[in-house]
């Protein structure tokens, strides 16, 4: 388990070893977004790489969250949102 800010996490790694992307809060910049994601999600990545958002409903998270989604659709992989619960970790 390494546990970075996203701004310091995005930048200069590859964690081709890791599986999960774990995103706990959301960001205005949904390009810094992507660059976390894709330090896991690299050329030689032999396991599907899946990301976690907690995202609560009727909150500022969630308005975040929702202005990130309408100013891009850049995001190379294909993203399926479901609920994760504790024993999924």
């Amino acid at each position: 388990v390494m546990l970075l800010p996203t701004q310091h996490g995005a930048n200069g790694l590859n964690l081709i070893e890791a599986q999960h992307v774990i995103l706990v809060e959301p960001l205005l910049n949904p390009a810094v977004e992507a660059q976390a994601i894709n330090r896991v999600h690299r050329i030689g990545q032999r396991l599907k790489t899946l990301v976690h958002r907690f995202i609560i409903r009727n909150t500022v998270e969630e308005n975040i969250y929702k202005m990130s989604q309408q100013k891009t659709n850049l995001l190379p992989m294909k993203q399926k949102e479901q609920p994760l619960s504790a024993n999924d970790m």
